[in-house]
Formats: structure tokens, C-alpha cells, sequence
């Protein structure tokens, strides 16, 4: 049976239909820092109906080893894990989730970040969510990032405003946004210019 526990989880990517004989498998909703984790052991979970970058409500179903990522570069389609060489093992694994601890990806992050300070565009995505915005201009909150959905060719983030803020209604930003800038982590805070360009489109 399978087990539930209590850590929270990061999601990594979400399992399709198998690819070729061999075990691979199609992947989706993983970034390309999934790459990075290659040889570790990595929790199969059951699918939340609605992801998020952590998860807490999943049960385990395995836990395999990633071997293989592909394409070598830009968004990753495919896996391999060690345990599965064929294509009904793998089939098996559909519509699952991969999964790390919430507590070895802050400690794999936070090493990927020693020596510089990551734009917003390379950080996983459970850093992202939670940071506050700041308005570059005048320091003022405008909010705090809620939600970071895959939209294909895009991926776009929701700022949620709070009583008494700048901004008065969400706000929907694309991640590769040029206008967001000095990411702390430490404060957890990113700020952002020119987003009153969006602001029509989204009321």
C-alpha cells in the first residue's frame, strides 16, 4: 500500500506515455534544472489534481532512480529511470508525479546559488512562489507571487495583491519578463518595473 508522508514535496515534472521500447518516458511541467539531479533517487507520487510547485496531500507510489534526461539541452521531453528497461514498466508510471523533498531541493538550490545572484528566470519554481514584489521604482509592495503556470511557450506568474498595496487587482507577468530584477533570496523579495503595462489586460 501505498504511503503518505509528511514532508512536503517539490514537483518536478509529471509523467506522460512511454517513449520508444526502452522504459523512457514523456515528461512535462519540468524545468531544466531537473537535468542537475541526475543519478538521485526521486519519489513516483500520485498526480494532485491541481499542482503546485510543493505538494503536501500525495501518496507514494515508488521511488526510482533518474538515469536520463532528454534533449541534452533547453526543455526536457523525456526520462530514463535505472529500474525501468521496458515499455510496459513504464506505462505503468503514467500519469504520476516526480518528486524531490522540499528540504534536499533547498539544499541543492542554495548550492546551485552560491556564487551569484540568480535572475527570477533560473530559480525552481518553489523558490519563486511566495516572493515578495517590490516596485523597483519607489521600493513600494506590490504583492506576493501566488502561482507559476506552464502555458506552453510561456510561462506566466501570478502577483496577488494585498489591502493597502500599490496594486489592486492579480496581476499576470511572464517569467522571461525583462523587467524583473535583484532577486534576494535571503529577504525573499524580487523587484519589478514597467508592470503597469499589464495592469489593463488584467482587470
Amino acid at each position: 500500500m501505498p504511503s503518505t508522508p509528511a514532508e512536503p514535496h517539490v514537483l518536478l515534472a509529471r509523467i506522460g506515455r512511454p517513449h520508444g521500447v526502452r522504459g523512457a518516458l514523456h515528461i512535462d511541467l519540468a524545468g531544466e534544472h531537473l537535468r542537475h539531479i541526475i543519478n538521485q533517487k526521486l519519489a513516483i507520487l500520485s498526480l494532485p489534481t491541481h499542482p503546485t510547485p510543493v505538494i503536501t496531500d500525495y501518496a507514494v507510489k515508488t521511488n526510482l532512480t533518474l538515469a536520463k534526461v532528454e534533449p541534452a539541452t533547453g526543455e526536457p521531453r523525456y526520462v530514463q529511470f535505472q529500474e525501468i528497461a521496458d515499455r510496459d514498466a513504464a506505462a505503468a508510471l503514467t500519469n504520476y508525479a516526480i518528486a524531490a523533498p522540499l528540504s534536499a531541493m533547498r539544499i541543492l538550490a542554495a548550492n546551485e546559488h552560491r556564487s551569484a545572484t540568480p535572475a527570477l528566470s533560473q530559480l525552481w519554481y518553489f523558490e519563486i512562489v511566495g516572493l515578495t514584489v517590490l516596485n523597483a521604482t519607489d521600493g513600494k509592495k506590490l504583492g506576493s507571487i501566488t502561482a507559476i503556470e506552464d502555458l506552453g511557450r510561456n510561462t506566466v506568474i501570478t502577483i496577488q495583491p494585498e489591502k493597502g498595496n500599490t496594486l489592486t487587482h492579480p496581476l499576470e507577468i511572464p517569467l522571461n519578463y525583462p523587467h524583473w530584477q535583484g532577486v534576494d533570496l535571503a529577504r525573499g523579495t524580487v523587484r519589478l518595473s514597467e508592470w503597469e503595462h499589464f495592469v489593463k489586460a488584467n482587470e
